[in-house]
């Protein structure tokens, strides 16, 4: 899977728990135009709609509601087991900080 449609799903999930561009725009710090320009790309990209637009605001549809689940489970777990990794990698390490005259005499 292309690195663009990941990203692209990961601001479909923020879109969608937001409800809105423009919520997730400011959340992001971007523009509601990237935001959207984004969102359509990944749909084009996707073959299939994910939001119905209505100008009171955006509303998932079956597919985009099907895959926000997807997407919000899967992007969770992964955050979880980031955070899990981190973790270990902390546990299993030392750090010295020494002049490199004593590193040199004693550790080499």
């Amino acid at each position: 899977m292309r690195s663009n449609v990941i990203s692209g799903l990961w601001l479909f999930n923020q879109v969608a728990a937001h409800a809105s561009f423009t919520g997730a725009a400011k959340h992001l710090h971007l523009t509601t135009g990237a935001v959207s320009q984004q969102i359509i790309h990944l749909e084009e990209s996707l073959g299939f709609t994910l939001f119905e637009r209505h100008s009171r605001g955006i509303r998932l549809t079956e597919k985009g509601i099907q895959l926000q689940q997807a997407t919000q489970l899967h992007f969770s777990e992964l955050g979880k087991l980031l955070d899990d990794l981190r973790v270990e990698k902390h546990i299993n390490e030392v750090r010295l900080k020494l002049t490199p005259s004593f590193a040199f005499k004693w550790l080499v």
